[in-house]
């Protein structure tokens, strides 16, 4: 039986002028490629080496590496914006009165680690890897999205030398950093603490070019601790989950049980005012 192969056309963008562009984008990263790869057959002398389906394919691996280009560009697009409005606290002059511009940006879509994600790669690691002579986008390319953001929190320890609320992170950056000061002291280098950091993260870097699995395997070395819970009784044939965490431990639950549960930071002031806090410590005193 025949099918009709129908192609349907998405909208990029709620603004169709807006969706039109994005999507005219798909011809301009084409011709791009095409150029690439043109540039590369031409000098390794192999113009003639393959076959017009091989070279085809090859354009088309190579448009699609470079559409990876958007997600650096809205990255570094999102990154100047909430700048923009960080330095002018438009958060707090907006209708919907956020308590916060990390409420207004997941407001727009964009989740607490992704916003803590762009505003780290914006403001620290992007602007000193450049600064040591790395191309941004070359990087981009060569290590993508999921390895940089795995990369990003001890990236983020090593350059600004500040401790890190990950037990994990702290582990990582103390071994790697007593690993190269008794290399350097073995070969009789002198080494500053600066230096150290530096040569760390150029390992980091060459690090993110490994396959993702092999990355988060030296990026975990050892397994999460196990999460102390205590589950107590509770009326209406209900259960309390009580979990103590470190930081990494809560990542491993937020990621583990993402779509499963919604965890509200509080701080003590606002745990005292939540309802069901309250309900649960007269709970807890009743039961004494």
């Amino acid at each position: 039986m025949n099918r009709e192969t129908r192609q349907i056309t998405l909208h990029t963008s709620t603004n169709d002028q807006m969706s039109q562009q994005l999507l005219a984008l798909n011809n301009q990263f084409e011709q791009a490629a095409y150029q690439n790869v043109q540039v590369y057959l031409e000098h390794n002398n192999s113009m003639d080496t393959f076959t017009t389906t091989e070279k085809h394919a090859m354009v088309k691996m190579e448009q699609l590496k470079l559409i990876g280009d958007l997600t650096l560009a809205e990255i570094l697009l999102r990154g100047q914006v909430i700048r923009e409005i960080e330095s002018m606290g438009l958060w707090s002059a907006h209708p919907m009165g956020f308590n916060s511009m990390e409420e207004a940006a997941e407001a727009q879509g964009i989740a607490k680690s992704e916003y803590s994600n762009i505003r780290d790669l914006c403001e620290i690691i992007f602007p000193y890897l450049a600064s040591t002579g790395y191309n941004i986008a070359d990087l981009w390319e060569t290590i993508g999205k999921s390895s940089f953001r795995e990369l990003v929190p001890i990236l983020k320890r090593v350059i600004t030398d500040e401790e890190s609320r990950s037990a994990r992170v702290e582990a990582i950056f103390t071994n790697e950093m007593n690993d190269i000061f008794a290399t350097a002291q073995a070969s009789g280098e002198a080494l500053t603490d600066q230096d150290a950091r530096d040569i760390l993260v150029d390992q980091l870097i060459e690090a993110g070019q490994l396959p993702i699995r092999e990355l988060r395997q030296r990026m975990r070395p050892d397994r999460a601790q196990v999460i102390d819970a205590f589950q107590l009784p509770y009326p209406g044939q209900r259960t309390v989950l009580m979990v103590v965490a470190d930081e990494d431990q809560r990542q491993l639950l937020h990621r583990r049980l993402n779509g499963h549960i919604e965890i509200t930071p509080l701080t003590m002031d606002q745990a005292h005012h939540t309802p069901i806090i309250r309900e649960l410590a007269q709970y807890l005193n009743e039961s004494e």
